[in-house]
């Protein structure tokens, strides 16, 4: 069975197919992490995305894992998370993050090859932050 995940430090997606099965074998999943390691999942803070269009067979998935009912979008450290394309709005505030950092690094006295290597550091930075920058399709989430 092929499990998906994105984790950055106390924060964690997990992402499987939207059937009993797979929902049965996340929270065992997590289970065993709780046993071994200590660390408990808070299910006053966890939400799931089931991506089902049968309300009842929704509900049933829901139950199983005993989270709360979320939806999409959602933030991941701050950044949208969606099943679509993003929208102008959200990628807009991706691009005034990139400018800001890039003007509070004080570019502005550099030379052109200064410059460019200083927003080669800002994107890179962005990028090797974590997979937060990226969005994905999901059913599952925190």
């Amino acid at each position: 069975m092929k499990l998906w995940h994105l984790i950055f430090a106390e924060n964690l997606i997990l992402f499987c197919k939207a059937e009993e099965k797979s929902i049965k074998v996340l929270s065992e999943g997590l289970e065993v992490l709780a046993f071994e390691s200590g660390l408990y999942v808070n299910k006053e803070n966890s939400h799931v995305i089931i991506g089902v269009k049968d309300k009842t067979y929704k509900e049933t998935l829901i139950q199983l894992i005993g989270f709360a009912d979320g939806g999409l979008p959602l933030r991941y450290l701050g950044v949208p998370i969606s099943s679509t394309r993003l929208t102008k709005l959200y990628s807009q505030q991706l691009v005034d993050k990139i400018t800001t950092e890039i003007r509070m690094s004080g570019s502005g006295h550099f030379s052109y090859a200064g410059r460019v290597t200083q927003i080669n550091s800002v994107l890179m930075g962005l990028i090797s932050f974590g997979a937060e920058y990226s969005y994905c399709e999901s059913w599952l989430s925190k």
